[in-house]
């Protein structure tokens, strides 16, 4: 660790949770970063101050101003341009922190595309605001043997779970999805508060951190209210769910 870097990250070199140890076990990391909207781009910005080496990010939206409110890397210039949301916000973080390697994919996220986009991941962040795509990120993480962490906001409430390794599957936790055409109205009517998304996704980028450094997934559903201040953890079965067609690993 050079003296720039001793500088930069000296809070955590003085954390006793990270440490010197841990400061290196980050600038070693890579991190996947599945959607770059509010969830994925606040996730992105602490990731990439914390000083984590190597941040891909997926999407293939572009950045339009319904998203200010809480996309934290975009502007109205962006939203003028109607700029890849990848690419705006790989601009952003490559001058927050130049040592950051940034991985930037405009592409879809789907089952033919995640495994090669997940692979090499030490950790992978869920973004997206459809079970679809979450089904197919834990797909793909299962087969690739690589733990990730759900994320999902509904107007002033969320949900974080992180999947360990050997967890059962996501229908095993939360059965069928909706029809999405349910899920996209449910969003548009239930609005989105934009401090909640940024509890979320600090809930995230904390547990990749902690893992990043050496501590255990645990396997857990937290779920919050930043209206209500309110906050419930509960831990999860490793149980398949009966029926299930899974394997848990």
């Amino acid at each position: 660790m050079n003296a720039d870097d001793q500088r930069r990250y000296e809070r955590h070199l003085a954390l006793a949770q990270i440490g010197p140890e841990g400061q290196a076990r980050l600038q070693a990391a890579r991190v996947t970063l599945v959607g770059c909207g509010g969830l994925g781009s606040a996730q992105a910005e602490l990731l990439v101050r914390a000083g984590v080496g190597a941040v891909r990010l997926i999407d293939r939206d572009v950045v339009e101003l319904s998203n200010l409110h809480r996309q934290i890397l975009f502007d109205e210039e962006d939203a003028r341009r109607a700029r890849p949301k990848v690419e705006a916000a790989a601009d952003r973080l490559t001058r927050i922190n130049g040592a950051c390697r940034i991985d930037a994919r405009h592409t879809r996220a789907d089952p033919e595309t995640l495994p090669a986009l997940v692979a090499g991941s030490d950790i992978v962040l869920d973004a997206t605001d459809n079970a679809a795509t979450r089904l197919a990120i834990d797909a793909a993480c299962r087969a690739a043997r690589i733990p990730w962490i759900f994320g999902g906001v509904t107007a002033t409430s969320g949900l974080v779970v992180p999947r360990p390794l050997g967890s059962p599957c996501l229908r095993c936790l939360f059965g069928e999805p909706p029809a999405p055409r349910d899920e996209a109205q449910a969003i548009r009517t239930k609005g989105t508060l934009a401090s909640a998304v940024l509890v979320v996704a600090a809930l995230q980028a904390t547990a990749a951190m902690k893992f990043l450094v050496g501590s255990a997934l645990a396997h857990e559903l937290i779920a919050l209210d930043v209206w209500d201040m309110s906050q419930r953890r509960i831990a999860l079965s490793n149980e398949p769910r009966t029926g299930c067609a899974c394997v848990a690993r």
